[in-house]
């Protein structure tokens, strides 16, 4: 009322349904046929909703505020078509008659600044008004709209060191897709994200300082912007009086451009490339050379390209000391038909060429870690577990947290609990919300759902898991959320219980108590509680043992990538009743049983033997069999009680099973082969010792997740400690592989903890043969040997092509080397042999950069990596959950009359 244009109006409604009124993505109407539409009062009370509910709310308050607005129906996909009426629409949004034409708004998005975002644009749209209206198109937004602009500052000194600052400011849909990233992240997992953009741009640079504003991500009256700081020593590629100087460019990295450019394989389509909305990117770099940098042998130009679909131009200049560098790349179209296609492509290969190219100089020589933010205060967790007796306890779990921030909103807005009523109860025992000024609100039976976990449609011999959904109400920044429920369990094989003490966010107070009958005897594992958790052990008069846990005032977990599990990382606490010994001996006398006296396995497995002498070609039969008659379905040997492990006859006639079914049917088929298996259960860790000590001290049975099948006999001449283990392969893979290689196994006919230790190794070998003539023109072979697993899983990509999408696929190996380059050989895929062979050659035009009597190119290898690290440096372990092993090897020739004057060095 306040406001008297009436745009701003419009857009003050629109900001407060989509930012205050919850999108409800987890029950949206796709995965709950069943869900009701809400009345808008209720809507507005319980601030959530999926898109219809938003959209009506929108257009209840515009209509009240004067303005003509409507629900309206959006396909967020292909175009409909307008003589062939079709009353399915994918999107409810809002339109307000404005003049002669409508605004349109899309109220689902929390953090949009844009009243419509780009990507609806060239989109099928039917206003809802009371006296019709026909279909319509909503309008393109031009790219001028969607920029990301790039301003990059920055000196390279005598040493090479570059020192360098990025401004980034993100338009359009760059700040609609990029603002609602940033929202969901604290500030040092943006930095995590940047310092991967700069040393995408800059191989080896490493930031000083990351920030973006507004820090509020929900303020959209400011503009998304960011600001980097980096630096990089030695950049330059020194020579006999030579140095070429590599070029940041954060434009290859930042903006949705980028993501279009990922969808460019082909070298021709049959079909237009839809993109989705008009956007690009402006770049503008200044550089303050050091003086030894002052006498250019070479800076590179290259001509604009400008189609009424794409334009790109990029122009470099030295004044004295200072070199400059525009970069201008921009998508004008949503839609390239495939003419339009191929111009793009001709474009990109002018780009990459154009990108390749470096300035050459005469060359004379001459911590503060940032704080993390909090998205919620878990103000108290009691977490109280009663055990009745070694195969059944109560667990209660009482939860006290505040709001502090948008994500913490997010994440916290929803309590998600998968369980399995067949070993399983439970009950929400109360949920509440407080808002800051002190209105509570109590969850409701509609705000909670039941439904059944994904593999359930596929698997209907097991009990089936549900996942248990609480919308928790009117939840908001300064909210204070508590809950209580319970958790029955029942018919477990031993009392187990974990429970670490720190997270991802503060918490104040922690307390875990566990009571056990009298008389039971526990082992407890305990890592790391020393000076953060205090423990006391009791008897009570009862003569049950009661263990209290308590920590207080506990710092977060720093969030980085390729983090140890939990357990490993937070001071936690294992109790177990269980002994290694007792369970694998009741699993595997279990899993026998299931596997013996099998009429139609045995008879199966004897008509595969019959007139195969050679050991290996019967093990593999026996494998290729199960892979193709048993579907992979169904939860894990942890998430089930022993009872629903199934006979391998039952198995075999349904057709389907999980691993330890097909596992059951394996051994069962094996036996009547003549071979003696074993079973073994893998867990999902590596063997490494770091992680044996826990599993030894506190018996922890759902570590072992898995089931496979090992054999060991005298006329398969194995190595010693090595087996052939199957359940964990298809027919695609070579025998004596598996995935699971270098885990923890659990063998059940010893109880011993032991690594797996496949025959064959998981690695690849990768030879690339170059040949570079002086023009820069450059024919390159790759060659790719395959071990182990990876054996099988290329074998099954391309055993599963069809022609047509082995043609594409080639063409896509052939754009990934380069845009320019040209296959000059067929794409050769052998696996009838081991190891399996991929090999292709291909020619790529000027592919070494030519300047004057310079020639200059990188190694194909340059951008591969064993490890995804995007930090400089790091607070917690950084781990792998299994072992790699990637060779490589490069064989280049040059041209004679060049002779090499820069070269890389050994590392």
């Amino acid at each position: 009322a306040a406001l008297d244009d009436p745009l701003k109006k419009i857009e003050a409604l629109f900001h407060f349904v989509s930012q205050e009124i919850r999108y409800m993505g987890i029950i949206a109407e796709s995965e709950a046929p069943g869900y009701e539409p809400h009345d808008v009062k209720d809507t507005f009370a319980a601030r959530h909703g999926v898109c219809r509910d938003k959209a009506a709310l929108l257009a209840v308050m515009l209509r009240s505020s004067g303005f003509d607005a409507f629900p309206t129906l959006i396909q967020n996909g292909p175009r409909k078509d307008q003589e062939v009426p079709q009353p399915y629409f994918n999107h409810a949004i809002v339109a307000v008659k404005h003049e002669d034409d409508y605004i349109l708004m899309d109220p689902t998005d929390e953090t949009t600044k844009e009243l419509f975002p780009s990507y609806l644009g060239d989109r099928s749209f039917l206003v809802a008004r009371p006296d019709g209206e026909t279909l319509m198109t909503s309008a393109i937004e031009p790219a001028e709209n969607n920029l990301v602009n790039i301003e990059t500052t920055g000196r390279v000194d005598g040493d090479g060191r570059l020192t360098a600052e990025t401004m980034i400011e993100f338009s359009g849909i760059n700040d609609n897709a990029y603002r609602g990233y940033f929202a969901r992240l604290k500030s040092d997992e943006r930095r995590r994200l940047f310092e991967g953009k700069v040393r995408g741009s800059m191989p080896g640079a490493r930031i000083t300082d990351a920030s973006v504003l507004p820090e509020d991500m929900l303020d959209t009256t400011t503009g998304l912007t960011a600001r980097i700081t980096y630096e990089a020593d030695d950049i330059l590629v020194r020579g006999d009086g030579i140095a070429i100087l590599p070029l940041p460019s954060m434009g290859t990295e930042i903006g949705m451009a980028n993501f279009i450019l990922g969808k460019i394989g082909l070298n021709e389509r049959k079909y237009a490339l839809k993109t989705g909305y008009a956007c690009g990117v402006q770049e503008r770099m200044t550089l303050a050379l050091d003086a030894t940098l002052s006498t250019p042998i070479a800076i590179p130009t290259s001509e604009p390209v400008k189609t009424d679909a794409v334009s790109w131009s990029m122009v470099l200049s030295q004044e004295g000391d200072t070199l400059e560098a525009t970069r201008d790349f921009r998508l004008h179209v949503t839609e390239f038909s495939p003419d339009e296609y191929m111009k793009l492509k001709d474009t990109l290969r002018t780009i990459e060429k154009a990108q390749r190219k470096m300035p050459a100089y005469a060359y004379v020589a001459d911590e503060q870690r940032p704080k993390q933010e909090n998205d919620i205060l878990v103000e108290s967790v009691i977490v109280e577990c009663e055990v009745v007796n070694d195969s059944e306890w109560i667990e209660r779990r009482t939860v006290r947290k505040k709001i502090l921030t948008y994500a913490g909103k997010k994440a916290n807005s929803e309590l998600i609990i998968r369980y399995n009523p067949a070993w399983d109860g439970l009950e929400l025992n109360r949920a509440i919300v407080t808002d800051a000024e002190g209105s509570v609100s109590e969850i409701s039976d509609g705000e909670i759902n039941i439904m059944d976990a994904g593999w359930v449609g596929s698997a209907a011999r097991y009990p089936p898991q549900k996942t248990f959904v609480a919308s928790l109400p009117t939840v908001s920044i300064g909210s204070t959320l508590e809950y209580t429920f319970t958790r029955t369990r029942r018919d477990r094989p031993f009392f187990t219980f974990r429970e670490s003490f720190s997270g991802f966010d503060v918490i104040a107070e922690k307390i875990v108590i566990i009571k056990l009958p009298p008389g039971m005897d526990v082992a407890v594992h305990r890592n790391g509680l020393e000076g953060c958790v205090t423990e006391r052990r009791v008897v009570d008069e009862d003569n049950y043992i009661v263990y209290t846990w308590e920590a207080r005032d506990v710092d977060p977990i720093r969030r980085e990538d390729s983090l140890p599990p939990l357990w490993d990382l937070s001071p936690t606490v294992t109790v177990s009743s269980g002994a290694w010994d007792t369970y694998s001996r009741r699993l595997n006398k279990r899993l026998k049983r299931a596997g013996s006296d099998q009429r139609m396995a045995r008879a199966e497995a004897r008509s595969l033997r019959r007139g195969n002498t050679d050991t290996w070609e019967r093990l593999e039969a026996i494998r290729n069999y199960v892979a193709l008659s048993v579907r992979p379905a169904g939860p894990s040997l942890t998430a089930l009680p022993f009872s629903s492990i199934t006979s391998a006859d039952r198995t075999l006639t349904d057709g389907y099973g999980n691993t330890t079914d097909r596992a059951v049917l394996l051994y069962a088929m094996l036996r009547a082969a003549r071979f003696d298996p074993e079973f073994v259960l893998v867990s999902g860790r590596p063997a490494i010792e770091r992680f044996r000590n826990p599993l030894f001290e506190a018996p922890f049975w759902p570590v072992f997740s898995k089931v496979l099948v090992r054999v060991a006999n005298r006329e398969l001449d194995l190595p010693d400690d090595h087996f052939i283990y199957l359940g964990d392969t298809d027919q695609y893979a070579a025998i004596g592989a598996s995935t699971q290689g270098g885990r923890w196994g659990l063998t059940l006919a010893t109880g011993e903890i032991e690594p797996i230790q496949p025959v064959r190794e998981n690695r690849s070998w990768s030879e690339y043969d170059m040949r570079v003539l002086a023009n820069g023109d450059t024919r390159l072979t790759i060659r790719r040997l395959l071990f182990g697993a990876v054996f099988g899983a290329e074998n099954k990509l391309y055993g599963l092509m069809r022609p047509e999408e082995r043609i594409r696929h080639y063409h896509e190996l052939v754009g990934a080397v380069a845009q320019s380059a040209v296959a000059t050989s067929d794409l050769v895929t052998d696996f009838n042999t081991y190891p399996g062979r991929v090999e292709f050659s291909v020619d790529i035009s000027e592919y070494a950069v030519r300047d004057d009597d310079l020639l200059y190119f990188t190694l194909p290898t340059a951008k591969e990596t064993l490890f995804s690290l995007r930090s400089d440096e790091r607070i917690n372990p950084v781990y792998f959950d299994q072992r790699v092993l990637q060779q490589s090897k490069v064989q280049v020739e040059t041209p004679p009359e060049f002779g090499i004057v820069a070269f890389p060095g050994d590392i």
